[in-house]
């Protein structure tokens, strides 16, 4: 009895058909721009960053400023798109806040944006310098 190939093939079809997991810290992507031009004109004095961390391929940065809600803000994280050959490297961003709310109560929010695109080939170790906050970030791939 001669066993036709057809069910194995469509088998390895199936098992090789998967998709992958993806990472939790895929969901982050947006909010990133990696332009000096962007860097040099991001203003940084409406707001007060108040954490910063990095977890996983995510920078977390939680932050206050004046206004009615804080719903109607946008952010993005900007690098300046140049890399400080040290060891480790470094790279530097800034936190825009774009805040059109004219009414006198605080709040404070926490943006997170992927920083997997930031890595820099060759190192496994990326310090980053976060204009507002006081010390260097460092993410380890």
């Amino acid at each position: 009895m001669k066993l036709s190939a057809w069910p194995v093939l469509l088998l390895l079809f199936v098992s090789c058909d998967r998709k992958s997991r993806v990472p939790d810290d895929d969901r982050h992507q947006e909010g990133l721009i990696i332009s000096e031009k962007q860097y040099q004109a991001a203003a940084t004095r409406n707001y007060t960053i108040s954490d910063a961390r990095i977890g996983g391929d995510s920078l977390f940065i939680t932050f206050g400023s004046g206004g009615c809600s804080g719903s109607n803000w946008k952010t993005a994280i900007i690098d300046a798109a140049r890399v400080a050959e040290s060891n480790p490297v470094q790279r530097y961003l800034k936190l825009r806040l774009v805040n059109n709310e004219l009414c006198a109560a605080y709040f404070s929010k926490q943006v997170a944006v992927n920083i997997r695109s930031l890595r820099v080939n060759g190192t496994g170790t990326v310090s980053f310098n976060l204009n507002g906050w006081n010390q260097p970030l460092l993410y380890q791939y």
